[in-house]
């Protein structure tokens, strides 16, 4: 009987051990878990806040001076800042904002150009999943839009609506599904600052109230280009300064001219180069803008009239 019951102590205990041990780790896992929850909250609003224009991200204080943007979901932006629809934000050239190719199950392949359906877009980030391709024939045949790594990629379903990621490298040639809005930035935009904007939970939300209703969540590429979004300074844009300086024809600077003669008129009496002034490059601009000159070409014009026929050249 002894023996019988030392295993069952045995087995007992390991039981319990295996069940205390169970217990902390899922508690520390929902400890975790909470935590994760809350700094995924904190990001979300550090992101509404960076690209709303409340905070500066260089020293975490507010910008001097706001003005109101006009946008429902966007409230004030900061003075300096522009307020640009989507479609405007589109390079030149052709397909630079269209929609993804229509791509049905026959054309679908194991390999060759890999297929970005609405299940890779995240909120701000790239979902590795459904490997799908197409070959090179269906490319060519179906004028198909390649996407590039680093354009804007802009789900038009649910859930949520408007969501946006910027196109990963995979290391191969990638063309997206027609649910899946591509942009091309132009110079002007920062292509992972439009992907920030457009993962603000306030952006998504308001999309949403906009296309709730119907049967399927999804917004038109036109609605879509309609939207507005802030757009701040280009680093890569160079300052502008409050005074211009006139273009010169050359590198040297301009000379005084002599005295008693005016800038435009001045060593013309001599038979050198005249020297380069202000006055004298808008007279060669407009060569009766200046009042010397008009009376110089009325005494010439008044000369040739008193002269005889034949003297004239």
């Amino acid at each position: 009987m002894c023996g019988f019951s030392a295993p069952l102590s045995g087995v007992r205990l390991t039981n319990e051990a295996i069940l205390i041990f169970s217990w902390r780790i899922r508690r520390y896992t929902r400890a975790k878990q909470k935590l994760i929850k809350l700094l995924e909250e904190y990001r979300q609003a550090l992101i509404h806040q960076a690209v709303t224009g409340k905070i500066d991200v260089r020293t975490g204080k507010p910008y001097p001076a706001y003005k109101d943007s006009g946008v429902p979901w966007l409230g004030h932006v900061p003075e300096h800042w522009e307020v640009r629809t989507i479609k405007s934000l589109a390079g030149k050239g052709y397909k630079t904002f269209v929609d993804g190719d229509w791509i049905e199950s026959p054309y679908i392949r194991a390999e060759g150009i890999r297929l970005i359906q609405t299940g890779n877009i995240g909120i701000g980030h790239y979902r590795e999943k459904e490997f799908r391709f197409i070959d090179e024939e269906t490319f060519v045949a179906f004028r198909c839009t390649e996407i590039m790594p680093g354009d804007v990629l802009i789900c038009r379903l649910g859930d949520p609506v408007g969501r946006a990621c910027l196109a990963p490298n995979l290391g191969v040639r990638m063309i997206a599904s027609v649910d899946v809005c591509i942009l091309k930035p132009n110079e002007s935009a920062i292509a992972a600052f439009l992907v920030y904007a457009m993962s603000s939970p306030v952006y998504l939300e308001w999309i949403g109230s906009l296309v709730r209703g119907s049967t399927r969540d999804r917004v038109s590429r036109s609605m879509l280009g309609r939207f507005c979004v802030p757009l701040p300074p280009s680093p890569n844009k160079p300052p502008s300064s409050s005074t211009s300086t006139p273009r010169h024809p050359s590198s040297t600077p301009p000379s005084p001219p002599p005295a008693g003669k005016s800038n435009c008129c001045a060593n013309t009496a001599s038979g050198s180069s005249p020297t380069w002034s202000p006055a004298r490059w808008m007279c060669a601009r407009s060569r009766y803008s200046c009042p010397m000159s008009r009376l110089r070409r009325r005494l010439e014009l008044r000369k040739k009239s008193l002269l005889p026929k034949s003297s004239q050249p």
